[in-house]
């Protein structure tokens, strides 16, 4: 039967939902082996979450572990491939996999319990502990070169470890004309989770002080799910914005669809990533895929993934970032009200906004899909021949 002739891959996540870097990675596998014809020739894929947004014939409800590793289909599977980034009860079915199943994990990094409110500390503290699971994969996939260096020093045998970063879905076209009216501003992005470690109330309290020093012709609009969010955090948020009379100043959008999204960041000037721990940071190359500018701490993966297109501060430099940020809008007012090209300074230096948008529409290249795609199925091929 041509079916048995399939090698069988069974995916692990504790669930598939928009929004959600981990849950877009399985979904990005899944279109690669089903969608691709080539690829759905070679391989039968399953995906086994606890809940999803999106039903279809390759995706498995469980309630359980237990119910996993008694399913047919994974004891079948001759690949195994869990995500892992915060703790699910379905990562321990990597020690019921059997001999001859080859055992992946694709690592998208843990949240440090010192950048998480007390209170919700226990799901990071429960997701360092099942760390350990890694020790058992045949091959890790890292979606950043700091989550690689992570696991080095976590005592991981390098030869196991390879990168596989995520892809976005925004390909790079030239902005939409800026209208006169909304010269007289700087709009201002911000696109995650409303949590303490992204770093928002920094933003904030940059643009406070930039007020003090003039009239502020900057706004802030924040895009990010409330059910990945802190509405504690959110409440602190609002409540900081009442005090300091910045309402007006600052949008929140919540959770928006993926063409609304596409319009935040053409509408915006740049993307402001004030976060204090990052495992790869997908904003930031959907940011360079618009031709927008970044400007971002240095925790984390964010220098990597700017790759010396961004604008960076000492992470947690409220003064650094509102010099930044202050600066830019600068530079930007000016050139539109002497109706000349704008300039951005970035790490690598000073480029013209036309020269600026090529570097980042060329950098964005190897984060397309297409691109993640032929590295994914690269790696299945290579474990499909030591099956």
């Amino acid at each position: 039967m041509p079916y048995r002739n399939k090698t069988r891959v069974a995916l692990l996540s504790s669930v598939i939902v928009k929004n959600d870097a981990i849950s877009n990675s399985i979904r990005d596998k899944l279109r690669a082996l089903t969608e691709n014809s080539s690829a759905a020739q070679l391989y039968d894929v399953t995906a086994f979450t606890t809940h999803s947004s999106r039903l279809g014939p390759h995706i498995k409800l469980v309630r359980s572990v237990t119910e996993v590793v008694l399913d047919p289909v994974f004891l079948s599977a001759d690949i195994h491939i869990f995500e892992f980034g915060v703790y699910t009860e379905l990562f321990n079915a990597i020690y019921c996999s059997r001999p001859g199943q080859t055992k992946v994990v694709h690592y998208h990094n843990i949240t440090p319990p010192e950048l998480v409110p007390p209170e919700k500390r226990e799901i990071t503290y429960k997701s360092l502990e099942q760390k350990v699971n890694l020790l058992a994969a045949d091959q890790i996939w890292c979606v950043s070169e700091i989550n690689r260096m992570d696991l080095l020093e976590y005592g991981i045998a390098a030869d196991k470890l390879s990168l596989l970063p995520l892809p976005v879905s925004f390909v790079h076209q030239p902005p939409p004309v800026r209208s006169p009216e909304r010269k007289n501003r700087v709009d201002l992005l911000y696109v995650g989770r409303l949590v303490p470690s992204k770093g928002i109330l920094d933003v904030l309290r940059a643009l406070c002080a930039l007020r003090q020093t003039g009239p502020l012709r900057a706004s802030l609009k924040l895009v990010g799910s409330p059910t990945f969010s802190d509405q504690e955090y959110i409440s602190e948020l609002h409540s900081f914005l009442a005090k300091h009379d910045l309402t007006g100043h600052v949008q929140f959008a919540g959770e928006v669809s993926d063409q609304e999204l596409l319009r935040c960041y053409d509408e915006a000037d740049a993307l402001v990533i004030p976060s204090y721990h990052e495992g790869f940071c997908v904003p930031v190359v959907e940011a360079f895929s618009r031709g927008r500018c970044v400007i971002a701490y240095d925790a984390g993966n964010l220098p990597y993934t700017l790759n010396g297109l961004g604008i960076t501060v000492p992470t947690g430099d409220i003064e650094a970032l509102t010099a930044a940020i202050g600066n830019f809008c600068q530079g930007k007012l000016a050139a539109w009200e002497n109706e000349t090209e704008p300039q951005i300074s970035a790490q690598r230096g000073d480029f013209l906004e036309s020269i600026y948008m090529g570097l980042a529409a060329e950098y964005t290249k190897q984060f397309r899909y297409e691109a993640f795609c032929d590295n994914f199925l690269k790696k299945m091929a290579g474990l499909s021949a030591v099956i």
